[in-house]
């Protein structure tokens, strides 16, 4: 039996105890008398970003690390300076630039992920150098010069530029194939060892190389891997003064602290998995969005159920949870979306 009342009545519900759940919580919390609730599936507070401390004491994060635009304008460095939180530069770019990090595990660009051991050579590392910053810059002459009518993938652009790579055969891991014919467009041929089997290993380690150099730029820095990412939009956006900086405490930590005062006063509901948001039909066939119930379970070993009702619900969840409140038989949102996601 549930020890709180059924349904709980508020003004608003918040869905996620991520920074963007957190800051709706702080503003409403600061502008408004509102009675609110945050619902969070996890034990945990920070949804992406989150931190944990090793025995020795040193803050890892497994989650967002970076506060990109070291300067008074960000929020969230107003946020540090406020919460008296450390934070440290990064090393520059031109003092890491030489050093090389040792890799022990590469994966290829292809549907089996065929994963290589290695430490890179220098002229593996140059070559695949080479060849990413030729699709790099591709891209972002196509960005610049809004050169294309109709939009199209990155990679979808790359097979259609250089239609001359493609194979005979789309069999099994023809886009392997692909890319080996585009480093071989793209690079000096004296550039690649004259043996057999040496040449097979060097143009693994370079595929295996410009895969990494392609996930570390697109999936890391613009949110979404090239046969995903827009090739007239996926570079949009402004950027913020001064370099990038680590949080002392870690992000999670930082976030942590951000949490504090909502988990003290109780307005975060840690472990309520979001079952249902339900937006209850008025008398004339139209939404009521007066009208919001959210249905939950407990992580309490008895999946005990919960059903709060609002005036408003702001979903402040991770894209990928949406998703799969969006598809399949069970839809968590009633009616559905009228957008796909």
């Amino acid at each position: 039996m549930s020890s709180y009342p059924t349904p709980v009545e508020l003004d608003c519900i918040i869905l996620g105890a991520g920074p963007s759940g957190l800051a709706a919580a702080h503003r409403l919390r600061e502008c408004y008398s509102h009675r609110i609730v945050v619902l969070e599936g996890r034990n945990r507070v920070g949804g992406r970003a989150y931190t944990r401390t090793t025995p020795d004491g040193v803050n890892l994060d497994l989650g967002g690390k970076w506060i990109h635009g070291d300067c008074m304008d960000n929020r969230m460095v107003q946020l540090m300076d406020e919460y008296n939180c450390k934070f440290e530069p990064s090393v520059s770019r031109s003092k890491a630039r030489g050093r090389r990090k040792k890799v022990t595990r590469l994966v290829l660009p292809s549907t089996t992920q065929t994963p290589i051991s290695a430490n890179p050579s220098r002229k593996g590392m140059q070559v695949a150098n080479k060849v990413f910053q030729e699709i790099k810059s591709s891209h972002e002459k196509v960005h610049e010069n809004d050169a294309i009518k109709n939009d199209l993938t990155l990679e979808e652009y790359l097979l259609d530029v250089h239609k001359d790579c493609l194979p005979k055969d789309r069999d099994g891991s023809w886009k392997d194939l692909f890319y080996r014919n585009l480093i071989f467009k793209l690079i000096d041929p004296g550039d690649i060892p004259i043996d057999s089997d040496e040449s097979a290993h060097f143009l693994n380690e370079v595929l295996a190389l410009v895969n990494l150099k392609i996930c570390i730029y697109y999936e890391s820095w613009e949110g979404a891997p090239i046969n995903k990412i827009s090739v007239q939009h996926g570079l949009d956006g402004t950027e913020l003064s001064g370099g990038d900086a680590e949080v002392s405490c870690g992000y999670g930590g930082f976030i942590r602290k951000l949490a504090e005062p909502l988990l003290q006063d109780g307005v975060i509901r840690l472990n309520h998995k979001v079952t249902s948001v339900i937006s209850n039909d008025s008398a004339d066939g139209g939404v009521d969005i007066s009208r919001v119930t959210v249905r939950c379970e407990m992580n309490d070993g008895y999946q005990t159920e919960v059903i709060f009702r609002a005036k408003f619900c702001i979903v402040a969840l991770p894209l990928g949870v949406l998703r799969q409140g969006t598809t399949g038989e069970e839809h968590l949102f009633s009616p559905p979306l009228s957008q796909p996601i």
